[in-house]
């Protein structure tokens, strides 16, 4: 970044806003005692000073504004300056340096003449007025400022926006002046992922954009370690955001597996308010206390290891600032609850908990000392999750996801459903432990007004058997997900009926689970019906919603009736089905029905014999972005690449 260092740095005693006033209120005092020669000695004093300080006031700014990239405003101060002090060079060298770095070289020259012909030969500055206005003079007469003559820099950095980093990278290598052009351009810089250059590049690199970068992912493996050694020993005094994914060293002569990353820590522990850390050792592995201790900013922190002692990362001693937690590592035993008490006890601000085997004291607790939790997951790692953000204008619990199986089993999140009803928006239930109808009916009698999405998995009989007793106190459910347990799994016929009465609903996906076919054929009729009616909407009467998402995985007693039905949902975006239809004809008649849906954009085939003829008829569907064939059988990789288009995203596991 250029250094605007155009006025001497010397000590200068400035005033406060106070003391000018109090300077003009006694001028005023002596002005109305008419002791007029008082007055003007008093101002003439005053007015050097206060010139001396407004511009000096002015060229910081202006810097300010050329680091930040933001040249009009830098320009704008310089004008000011001219304007206020037309004899002063100051003025007239940042704006005719700005023209000449903008590939404007004759207002440069013209600038800078102004400038001579204001600013006295006597002023100390007159002789590198007079030098910057040759130099220039002689770039234009020689031609030299070519690369930018045409373009000038803020078309420049227009056109550098849209490329990728890499791109960016390999302009830096042309010459001296296009690498100190792009590695002073601070927006390049402020997203940076390691893995994504080539690393003896960036090496060299990396030290002279440090400053700019806000956002860095530090790739894994042994490059890691030098990584580590980089960030310790430049200046990232922007960075927020640190990635750092897979680390390891497994040389032999670096025994202390986890002092660089200390190192790097504490060099941006000032700044540093997000850290994803993922390490694939066991030994040595940080303390969940050692990690906040060192970045005591940190605002989101992701901790994923392998499996490591429960006993000894969770102690907390102070109050954290932590928001965001995601604890995605495999623990040798269970979180006790007392371990679980002193973490959440740190960490009151706290709005987002993953955590994976913990004891079942975690529901009480975080009730207890997570007041402002927005969403909860425990049991489970799964990134799908990462990408959910909580709505921070809406208190309470938002999202519920409890895997009792992970959690340990027999675990009851009655008290939590008590106290969060009216606020959720997600849940789901995974391993339910038995409850009695009257449990149900409790549930039920709470009402769940606000749910959008509520996913069931591994339910067995017991828990299906009642579950439209829960169904009635969610009237704006959007998203049903039923997934059994392999083993006795039926949907009870009056579950299934009032599927087809839940008119808020758009997605739903069954899995592992045994049905009724006519009663499916019926809720799945409904759906072509609320299709067919759509347009027949009132003032007083508002349509149900139309079906997008269907899945049908692993459904005991599906049939071609039902298959002929879903291809008559023409409101349907995304399919899944792993139906195999021994009868050609009735496969061949599926796929045709479903390659005719006008909206189809997702699609998922599984365990389903095809043929090449069925294949390409699915690849002209032009709506398709992503398509995932699993166990299909009856075709080859090659014809699968050659039916879809390159717009369409294939995962094929044939």
């Amino acid at each position: 970044m250029t250094n605007f260092n155009i006025i001497p740095r010397k000590s200068i005693t400035t005033k406060s806003k106070w003391d000018h006033n109090d300077s003009i209120r006694a001028t005023k005092l002596v002005l109305d005692n008419d002791e007029n020669d008082k007055v003007i000695d008093q101002t003439s004093t005053a007015i050097p000073d206060l010139e001396t300080e407004i511009l000096l006031m002015l060229e910081m700014r202006a810097m300010a504004w050329a680091r930040k990239g933001q040249y009009e405003n830098e320009l704008q101060d310089a004008s000011t300056m001219i304007k206020y002090a037309p004899y002063k060079p100051e003025g007239y060298l940042i704006t005719g340096r700005r023209y000449v770095k903008q590939g404007f070289h004759e207002r440069g020259v013209d600038i800078f003449t102004k400038g001579l012909q204001q600013v006295p030969q006597t002023d100390k500055q007159y002789s590198i007025l007079f030098e910057e206005k040759e130099q220039t003079q002689r770039q234009l007469d020689k031609g030299d400022y070519l690369f930018n003559y045409f373009l000038p820099y803020d078309l420049i950095y227009t056109i550098i926006d849209f490329l990728p980093q890499d791109s960016v990278i390999q302009c830096g290598l042309v010459s001296s002046e296009w690498r100190s052009l792009i590695l002073n351009y601070p927006k390049t810089w402020r997203h940076v992922n390691l893995d994504r250059t080539e690393r003896s590049i960036i090496h060299t690199i990396l030290p002279s954009v440090s400053s700019h970068i806000e956002t860095l992912n530090v790739p894994g493996g042994k490059a890691g370690y030098q990584y580590m050694e980089l960030i310790h020993a430049n200046n990232f005094s922007k960075l927020s955001s640190l990635e750092i994914r897979k680390y390891t060293f497994t040389d032999s002569k670096h025994h202390y597996y986890m002092v660089p990353i200390y190192s790097a820590l504490h060099t941006v522990s000032d700044t540093l308010t997000s850290l994803d850390i993922t390490l694939d050792r066991e030994n040595d592995t940080p303390s969940l206390a050692t990690l906040l201790s060192i970045c005591p900013n940190l605002t989101s922190l992701k901790f994923t290891a392998r499996c490591i002692h429960a006993a000894t990362p969770f102690s907390i001693a102070r109050p954290t600032r932590l928001i965001t937690l995601k604890l995605n590592t495999a623990f040798y035993e269970k979180i006790r609850g007392d371990e679980l008490q002193k973490m959440l006890q740190a960490m009151p601000r706290l709005r987002w908990l993953s955590i994976c085997q913990c004891d079942t004291d975690i529901y009480q607790l975080v009730e207890q000392y997570c007041p402002d939790i927005n969403i909860l997951i425990a049991g489970t790692s799964l990134p799908k999750f990462d990408a959910w953000v909580p709505d921070t204008t809406i208190p309470g619990l938002q999202s519920l996801y409890a895997l009792n199986s992970f959690v340990m089993p027999g675990s009851n999140t009655l008290p939590l459903l008590e106290t969060y009803h009216a606020t959720l928006r997600k849940l789901l239930l995974q391993n339910t432990p038995p409850l009695t109808e009257s449990n149900w009916q409790h549930l039920s009698s709470l009402g769940f007004a606000h749910l959008t999405e509520f996913n069931l998995v591994r339910a067995d009989c017991a828990v299906l058997n009642n579950l439209v007793i829960l169904l009635t106190s969610m009237p704006n459910l959007e998203s049903l997900t039923l997934t059994g347990n392999r083993k006795n799994s039926r949907i009870p016929d009056n579950t299934l009926k009032y599927l087809g009465r839940m008119h808020k609903l758009t997605c739903l996906k069954l899995t592992d689970v045994e049905i009724n076919v006519l009663d499916i054929c019926h809720v799945l009729e409904n759906f072509v019906q609320r299709e067919n009616n759509k347009t027949s909407n009132t003032a007083t009467v508002v349509n149900p919603s139309p079906l997008t998402e269907l899945d049908l995985i692993n459904v005991k007693n599906i049939n071609s009736t039902v298959m002929n039905t879903i291809t008559r949902i023409r409101s349907l975006k995304c399919l899944g089905m792993d139906y195999d239809e021994p009868s050609e004809t009735i496969r061949r008649s599926f796929i045709q029905g479903i390659s005719k849906l006008p909206l189809l954009e997702n699609l998922f085939f599984m365990d389903l014999h095809i043929s090449e003829e069925e294949l390409y008829l699915l690849g002209t569907i032009s709506t398709l972005t992503y398509v995932e064939l699993d166990g299909v059988y009856g075709i080859e990789k090659h014809q699968v690449d050659e039916a879809f288009s390159s717009q369409v995203t294939v995962e094929c596991y044939l």
